[in-house]
């Protein structure tokens, strides 16, 4: 029941992001899938050798199925579904608009990680460690701030650097 579950939200996800073959280029056509598992292996020791002796825990953490494809040379859409033992998450969904803007104005709409520092906007299996930091949670929660909302941002040249100017407006978030 619950793989019946996982194929009709992908094949929901797969129809919406694939748009129709007419004159559109091949790389437009094929939406960039992946599948991505976060397990764990845990190592314990008990102290007393008659409790047991060392014993190893596999923890199925999440599995993140990520599909996204340009719609047309202006949009591209993004779909990332989180699946674990508990259910089955839309952890971001959003479209973006990339060209056709003055003052290279990028806009994101949907729900999204918002762009609050550079861990914010991470998933758990990019980090270089296994929990997100303590002060982190504190301030948004276990899987930071993530809302439904627009999301404006523009990159602006500084000569041989470049400095992101981004503005969200959002409702609700896990905060």
């Amino acid at each position: 029941m619950r793989l019946k579950k996982i194929l009709l939200v992908l094949w929901s996800v797969l129809s919406v992001l694939i748009p129709l073959r007419q004159g559109l280029a091949q790389t437009i056509v094929n939406p960039d899938i992946s599948f991505i598992g976060d397990m764990r292996l845990t190592g314990l020791h008990y102290a007393p050798p008659a409790v047991g002796e060392n014993k190893m825990l596999f923890d199925f953490h999440e599995l993140e199925i990520t599909a996204g494809s340009h719609l047309n040379p202006y949009v591209r859409a993004d779909v990332t579904l989180g699946i674990t033992q508990s259910g089955i998450d839309i952890e971001e969904a959003y479209a973006a608009l990339l060209r056709g803007f003055p003052l290279n104005l990028l806009i994101k709409a949907g729900q999204y990680r918002v762009d609050f520092g550079e861990l914010n906007t991470q998933h758990t299996h990019q980090w270089p460690w296994v929990e997100r930091p303590l002060i982190f949670k504190r301030f948004f929660g276990e899987e930071g701030l993530d809302a439904v909302g627009v999301n404006i941002s523009s990159l602006v040249s500084l000569g041989d650097n470049a400095l992101t100017l981004s503005g969200n407006v959002f409702t609700g978030g896990s905060y």
